[in-house]
């Protein structure tokens, strides 16, 4: 058995707990969502800007 002061932090301590703590994480995790697709969709837009990807077939077919 643990003595009582080695707990984790209770739930009364924590910065931020409850509905708070969930809303904040769903805010992360929607920042984190859209950097992730803006960051895929200016690759895209760098890489056809550049001519590295071809839009029609290559002329070999």
């Amino acid at each position: 058995m643990m003595a009582p002061h080695l707990h984790p932090v209770d739930a009364k301590e924590a910065l931020v707990s409850g509905p708070e703590q969930n809303a904040l994480g769903n805010i992360l995790v929607s920042f984190l969502m859209g950097g992730i697709f803006v960051g895929v969709i200016s690759d895209w837009l760098w890489l056809i800007g550049k001519g590295l990807v071809r839009m029609t077939s290559p002329s070999y077919i």
